[in-house]
């Protein structure tokens, strides 16, 4: 299968997810709405699928996702790793900044920051995740 018909396929699971857990039409979801599910969306139908399944409780836990995240979505510790996720939705044919990613290549240095402002979800898994 072509590279991009893989691509147009995962994109249709993806938006059929976020309709059936978010109980709206794609169109209608915001960036937020439509972020929060894509994670969702890679850790039960990628991750749980390659490594050892997150619950949907420890899942609900582990989204960290508001104001003050330090550019983190999800944080889990799982099987002696810990899993740090950014998920971004991007339509069709949009590409993410070279700065956006930088950004993210760059998390761990701010969640050990001891200085750092984390919202209250972030700084509760933090203390329970070695870094």
């Amino acid at each position: 299968m072509a590279v991009g018909i893989k691509k147009v396929k995962a994109r249709d699971e993806f938006v059929s997810f976020a309709e059936d857990l978010l109980e709206t039409k794609f169109g209608k979801l915001n960036s937020v709405q439509q972020s929060h599910a894509l994670a969702q969306f890679y850790i039960k139908q990628i991750h749980n699928k390659l490594k050892s399944e997150i619950s949907d409780e420890d899942l609900q836990f582990a989204l960290v996702d508001s104001s003050n995240d330090l550019g983190c979505d999800i944080l889990h510790r799982d099987d002696g790793h810990v899993i740090i996720l950014q998920a971004k939705y991007r339509k069709e044919g949009a590409s993410e900044l070279p700065e956006t990613i930088s950004h993210f290549q760059s998390i761990v240095k701010r969640l050990i920051d001891p200085a750092i402002k984390a919202n209250e979800r972030l700084l509760d898994q933090l203390s329970r995740t070695s870094l």
